[in-house]
């Protein structure tokens, strides 16, 4: 048998078929081709099952709407995003079209970076099988919110800066692009610009002593330091325009506070709800009830991150602590989309696979692999250093910072996996390297290269879509409930609008964003009924409710059917749909409403 296999191998056409399969998997047109078709397999059917985005998503719309209509942003708000978003509305109109183009485009963008990137730092065939890795797992293009992913672009981009130039002005250049994004995408990450340029300023003066020790001959301070200056103006100007096109320039003054009190929000939500969690309590309450929390524990209902940490260093030790613990599950999420902890473990604020055998095994196995490669590294550093990674160096000081922001906010904040895309990358390319280092060591393993074109046609044929018949939503669960309520509610704007107009369904806040972002109606939070022996009108007046939007589950409800009949014959009035023997959903309206309304129009 092994005679054969080796006269096999010697076969001049199977040679030849092997060089060809292995210059094909070295090939860009066929990475970039095939992870382009593999990741629109696997998002294959997602505009029939995916809903709105939950959470945070429907205020970026609104911010988004500024754009299209003012070319206006929301400084404190990620206003890139916003204007990539708003000006996609200038083509797509509808609300849940443009929603999903918006999602689609970023992960198409963020997949093809993550290879380019990856090309650079590594060997193309182990490159190629971890973007691939990257592109099929839920985690990366399944997120609650688009916008911690769109957060990624920026640190990939400053990563192929450093990859593709050198010098000076490339070091000033990924600074001005690592502030920039801090200014117009994610705050958070002026972390890593912070972290950069002390790595730069550490270079420039070690530079400048080895000039001097060397030939004497040392640039002039200015040289050095412009390139720099030029960055940092570059970034007050792109802060001065998100100022002059700001939503609401009487609130200029009071930016600073706003901030904080942005910052301080944030605190006091994951604290309150990591505390809940590790006290096995209802989470809920952490969401809803903070202030409570850091009154208890900070004296303050909503002191400043240093204020916390002076006034109860203890308190904030266990913050920091629990989040450590749920580090490494929110790392397992980031490779396998489970974990092998238990739902006490949860590192996401929404429910995540865990108790996985399959994280636990491929997590030994990773592990594995890094501590093997570190070591295969390291005993042949100055090889490594002159024949590969001497090039590349400038590329891993940026992923070096990305890791760190992901590990600072991680441990501050919440080891969330949305919240960690850099580090997640990171986590990608050093096992990337330690690969390259294993297949270095034992060489037969770098025959499976010829392997790599099969694999792609057979994930191309086999991976499944992940949107399907009974898919889930992150928090809202199945079916496309906002997306159904928005596209009835459409044709009725002028009955929304207006911030002291109160609408009443499910999920009111997000479809009030959605349905009319430029003056958008306010959602009420109350159940359609009250108390038992409450009387349903009584209970709407008491709570301001305008409108009502009665869904298929409530209609199907004849209990639900006699009260919106009783409510018509006490005051309401009912604006849709058009014929309503053939729908199953109604739109009430107080009569008061309906006839501001006609008066308007």
């Amino acid at each position: 048998m092994e005679a054969a296999v080796q006269r096999l191998g010697r076969d001049p056409g199977v040679r030849r078929l092997g060089a060809w399969l292995s210059e094909v998997a070295g090939s860009r047109l066929f990475a970039y081709g095939s992870i382009l078709l593999i990741q629109a397999k696997v998002l294959w059917g997602i505009w029939e099952f995916r809903d709105f985005s939950a959470g945070d998503t429907s205020n970026y719309f609104v911010y988004a709407d500024s754009w299209t209509n003012h070319l206006q942003v929301e400084p404190l708000f990620s206003p890139l995003y916003t204007a990539f978003w708003g000006s996609l509305r200038w083509f797509i109109s509808d609300a849940y079209a443009v929603t999903l183009t918006h999602r689609i485009l970023i992960v198409f963008a963020v997949t093809i970076l993550v290879l380019v990137v990856l090309r650079r730092l590594l060997s193309p065939g182990i490159a190629w099988a971890l973007g691939i890795w990257w592109a099929v797992l839920p985690t990366n293009y399944d997120t609650l919110n688009e916008v911690h992913l769109f957060a990624l672009i920026p640190i990939l981009v400053a990563t192929l800066v450093a990859l593709n130039y050198s010098g000076t002005r490339m070091r000033a250049a990924v600074f001005g692009i690592l502030l920039g994004s801090a200014v117009v995408v994610r705050n958070e990450i002026v972390v890593a610009a912070l972290v950069w340029l002390v790595i730069c300023v550490v270079y420039e003066w070690g530079a400048r002593r080895r000039q001097r020790s060397g030939s004497g001959r040392v640039a002039p301070l200015p040289t050095v330091l412009g390139p720099y200056g030029l960055a940092t103006v570059a970034v007050v100007v792109l802060a001065l325009l998100t100022v002059w096109r700001a939503r609401d320039p009487q609130s200029i003054p009071q930016w600073v506070e706003s901030a904080q009190k942005k910052q301080d929000l944030a605190l006091c939500q994951h604290y309150a709800v990591g505390y809940q969690q590790r006290h096995h309590a209802n989470q809920q309450i952490g969401w809803l009830d903070c202030e409570a929390f850091m009154q208890r524990d900070f004296g303050s209902p909503m002191p400043s991150f240093y204020e916390a940490l002076s006034s109860n260093p203890s308190a904030m030790a266990g913050h920091f602590g629990w989040n450590a613990t749920l580090f490494p599950y929110a790392l397992q999420m980031a490779l396998f989309n489970r974990s092998s902890g238990s739902d006490f473990h949860d590192p996401d604020y929404v429910k995540i696979p865990t108790g996985s055998a399959l994280a636990l095994v491929g997590s030994v196995l990773v592990v594995a692999l890094v501590v093997v490669g570190l070591r295969l590294l390291w005993l042949r550093r100055e090889d490594w250093w002159r024949g590969w990674l001497r090039r590349r160096a400038w590329g891993w000081a940026v992923l070096g910072c990305a890791g760190f922001l992901g590990t600072w906010v991680a441990i501050t904040t919440h080891p969330r996996p949305g919240y960690l895309f850099s580090l997640n990358f990171v986590l990608y390319a050093v096992i990337g390297m330690c690969a390259m280092a294993v297949v270095r060591r034992w060489p037969g393993l770098g025959r499976a290269r010829v392997a790599i074109p099969i694999a792609a046609l057979a994930l191309l044929l086999l991976v499944p879509a992940h949107y399907h018949r009974g898919y889930s939503n992150p928090i809202y669960g199945t079916g496309k409930v906002t997306a159904t309520i928005v596209s009835h509610l459409d044709p009725y704007r002028e009955y929304l609008r207006g911030h002291d107009t109160r609408l009443l369904s499910a999920r009111s806040f997000e479809v009030c964003n959605y349905v009319i972002p430029e003056d958008d109606c306010d959602g009420s939070p109350i159940g359609f009924y009250g108390p038992l022996g409450t009387d349903e009108n009584a209970w709407l007046d008491d709570h301001g409710v305008d409108l009502i939007y009665a869904d298929p589950s409530l209609m199907a409800n004849p209990q639900v059917q006699q009260t919106l009949a009783s409510l018509q014959r006490d005051g309401w009035q009912r604006i849709g749909p058009p014929d309503p023997a053939s729908a199953d959903w109604m739109l009430l309206g107080r009569r008061s409403l309906v006839r501001a309304v006609a008066a308007r129009s």
